[in-house]
């Protein structure tokens, strides 16, 4: 990968890492200037009608591909893989994973350079890079075959061991 592809690659995993953190941190206000500094004006977001399930644990995040659209536009294939996990407390008082039979997913993220508004409503006399477009969430076997190539090794999935009181 180039450096241009990886710079490209670099503010694609940026904006889709900050944005789960922010999903999952019941869309705390302090990491939106964070994010929309790095859309879009279109692409900022949006305050989410749910309410976060109490969890622990993390997923990781591989840009496995950037493909040229046009000279100033690029799609950058990122691949989410559940490992270690992200896990809710049973009702029997252990962790077990939120979503057992996810394994992998796929966003494909459109970046540009451009000097568009940003998310935080600023403008740039200079083309800058920004995500203009997050499309194609696939959890299904096209994000198997697309994912399993980069799977992390080892792919761990299971919960941590429990802490000792007073530890």
């Amino acid at each position: 990968m180039g450096e241009q592809d990886s710079e490209v690659a670099r503010i694609a995993l940026e904006v889709e890492t900050l944005e789960r953190t922010w999903i999952a941190a019941h869309q705390d206000e302090s990491l939106l200037p964070e994010i929309n500094f790095r859309v879009g004006y279109a692409n900022k977001p949006l305050g989410l009608d749910h309410r976060a399930l109490p969890e622990t644990g993390g997923k990781l995040f591989r840009a496995v591909g950037v493909s040229n659209i046009s000279e100033s536009r690029w799609t950058v294939t990122i691949c989410e893989f559940d490992t270690p996990g992200v896990y809710k407390m049973g009702t029997d008082g252990n962790l077990t994973l939120s979503s057992p039979n996810e394994s992998y997913r796929v966003v494909h993220s459109i970046v540009a350079s451009t000097t568009e508004k940003s998310g935080s409503g600023e403008n740039s006399a200079t083309p800058r890079l920004l995500v203009v477009d997050n499309s194609d969430v696939d959890y299904n076997e096209t994000a198997r075959r697309t994912c399993e190539p980069f799977v992390p090794d080892p792919y761990i999935k299971q919960p941590p061991q429990p802490v000792l009181p007073g530890k």
